[in-house]
């Protein structure tokens, strides 16, 4: 274990602590000389957490710092993945994508072999109770937090291979597929969703030209991004896909991360000689329709591993090594869940209705566009009060909610033509 392996004190004030400032958004860059190529980000137990394929590290609890990171090296394991499951015992992949199994970091163990001699497992993802270890065109799920070495093997069609994996809830997930090239082409891709926890699949590779990396849902739209640059678009829940987010220069996107109802995507430019060249975030606010770069580092490798804290602060790492990491919420609407406000519907081209689980009686309504100005006002509105906005143009607008108990949510709305 190492405590606070970095760059000597005189690199500080170059590069240590150096700022990134694109479109008003300020990022931290945190360079390790210890730490190559990272294999994996993600935040878990309140922390900050990422691996190389021979070391562990762990960020300070409640606030990510340079400074205070920790190293675990487990170099007899070539690291895939990892996940926490007390602060000593650690969810671990590793010899070859082979082996899943509990490994005590302090130690430098391996506590008990979960699962063995199994081609391709590549990802550890948790939702609520449940344990799922992603495969080849297969995955493993756990239902009682590994309370019990029980495993259920869900396959999938011999012909796509999962890439990443996502929830909206226990029964209804979604995949990112890839798919192997025909005669030597390119790769290509899909998608497939389901609704009943997985007992059923609707697979859709039409029309995904490129292996999709990641997938993120967004109040019934759904994003997908692609290794060749694209974004792929769904308005209605997977039934039809569009094209987006077409920058020239951009071709190899990897990872997305989805913040209040705005959505991240993590890529960058492959040079003409097959090297990673520069590092770009972008983001959408009206649901993958329209994208801004909001980070942009030329000569350190492409952007590549994204995630949030529970702060909605945003970190990501480039192939340099490096993590960057966001020191405020970098969101464009924030929402109370005592509140749960529902806008429908939305899109909309004409009116809507404000619903809201808890109602405490009328409210108060202000609408801005994304330039601030304010568009239109509304006081004393009731739960199921129709609201006029068909004289406003086309785009995305923040609805600013107070009740009259002086609670207070901003939405996202869309105005369609």
């Amino acid at each position: 274990m190492k405590k606070g392996s970095f760059l000597p004190l005189v690199l500080i004030l170059s590069a240590f602590l150096f700022i990134q400032r694109v479109s008003a958004q300020e990022f931290t860059r945190c360079i390790d000389d210890a730490i190559p190529y990272t294999v994996s980000l993600k935040f878990a137990n309140d922390q900050i957490l990422y691996n190389t394929f021979n070391s562990i590290v762990i960020g300070s609890k409640n606030g990510y710092s340079c400074e205070s990171n920790t190293i675990f090296e487990v170099l007899d394991l070539k690291l895939i993945d990892f996940y926490p499951i007390t602060n000593e015992e650690y969810l671990v992949i590793y010899n070859n994508y082979k082996t899943l199994a509990i490994y005590n970091i302090v130690t430098q163990t391996i506590k008990k072999v979960l699962l063995n001699d199994n081609e391709g497992l590549s990802d550890i993802r948790k939702y609520k109770s449940s344990t799922y270890i992603l495969g080849y065109n297969f995955y493993y799920v756990n239902h009682d937090n590994l309370a019990t070495n029980n495993w259920k093997k869900i396959e999938l069609s011999d012909e796509v291979y999962i890439t990443d994996m996502n929830f909206v809830s226990d029964d209804f997930i979604l995949l990112s597929l890839g798919r192997e090239s025909e005669n030597g082409g390119l790769m290509r891709g899909g998608v497939a969703i389901t609704q009943d926890g997985g007992n059923s699949w609707k697979i859709d590779t039409s029309g995904f030209n490129q292996r999709i990396h990641d997938i993120e849902y967004l109040d019934k739209h759904i994003v997908a991004i692609g290794n060749r640059g694209d974004v792929f678009v769904s308005n209605d829940t997977g039934l039809t896909w569009a094209k987006k987010l077409n920058y020239p220069n951009i071709n190899h996107l990897l990872k997305c991360e989805k913040i209040g109802l705005d959505v991240f995507v993590a890529g960058g430019e492959i040079d003409i000689t097959g090297n990673y060249a520069d590092a770009y975030i972008f983001k959408s606010i009206d649901f993958g329709e329209t994208w801004s770069i909001v980070f942009r580092m030329d000569s350190i490798g492409t952007a590549n591993f994204i995630t949030k804290d529970n702060h909605n602060r945003l970190y990501f790492s480039t192939d340099d090594g490096s993590i960057f990491y966001a020191k405020e919420s970098v969101s464009s609407t924030s929402s109370l869940p005592s509140e749960n406000i529902i806008i429908t519907p939305n899109p909309t081209s004409s009116s809507f209705r404000i619903n809201v689980t808890k109602d405490h009686g009328p409210c108060d309504i202000l609408i801005k566009n994304l330039a601030g100005y304010v568009v239109m006002t509304a006081s004393s509105m009731n739960s199921n009060d129709d609201i006029d906005i068909s004289y406003l143009p086309a785009g995305v607008y923040l609805l600013h909610y107070t009740n009259s108990a002086g609670a207070r949510s901003t939405q996202k709305l869309i105005k369609v033509d």
